[in-house]
């Protein structure tokens, strides 16, 4: 059985298998290299956005007061402090890109770092759609991960940005697709349906 299945939450990682057994991955670099569109990505662009902003150097953005009440500290510099605390684990700061979604509707830069990550996760999928050869039969798209099911409307435009870049890249939409609680889950059901 063929599928994809995209995973977002701390990093990102997108992973796919064909009719033929053949498999394919596309992400999953890991916070140094890569993990486009996941929860740490979108806090860390949303910090620095902030702090660029905070230099003069960047666009005005209402970022900063949010992460300095979010993260409970009175300034840039005790921020600072916060986010290198050995005590911040890559986790917890993926747990702060709620403030990024949270303004994403009404701060440009917030919404611009979402759209990003948008693009970044629907990419994913279309990549891996391309290397499969996913472009005859409907096949299942699974999508899992902290950030997909906790920021629903962000998973829903994802699935609207995989759709629409595989209609121009004429490839075959997805059969199905679900919201995955567990990545693990995931991963059972397109081993089950493949034996």
């Amino acid at each position: 059985n063929r599928g994809i299945a995209l995973i977002a939450g701390t990093g990102s990682l997108a992973w796919g298998r064909n009719e033929a057994g053949e498999t394919a991955r596309c992400g999953g670099w890991g916070y140094l290299l890569g993990d486009e569109g996941s929860g740490f990505a979108i806090a860390i662009s949303g910090l620095r956005a902030a702090m660029r902003a905070a230099d003069g150097r960047g666009p005005q953005t209402d970022l900063l007061p949010h992460f300095l009440h979010h993260l409970g500290v009175p300034s840039s510099d005790a921020l600072i402090t916060k986010v290198y605390s050995p005590h911040m684990t890559r986790e917890s700061l993926a747990a702060h890109s709620k403030v990024v979604f949270d303004l994403a509707s009404t701060d440009e830069v917030a919404g611009s770092i979402v759209k990003a990550g948008v693009e970044d996760l629907a990419e994913m999928v279309a990549a891996i759609a391309r290397q499969l050869n996913l472009s005859a039969g409907g096949y299942t798209l699974a999508m899992s991960g902290g950030v997909l099911l906790h920021q629903l409307n962000f998973a829903d435009r994802v699935l609207r940005a995989v759709l629409d870049r595989l209609h121009r890249q004429h490839l075959k939409r997805p059969g199905s697709f679900a919201i995955v609680e567990e990545p693990v889950q995931g991963a059972v059901a397109l081993a089950r349906a493949a034996t």
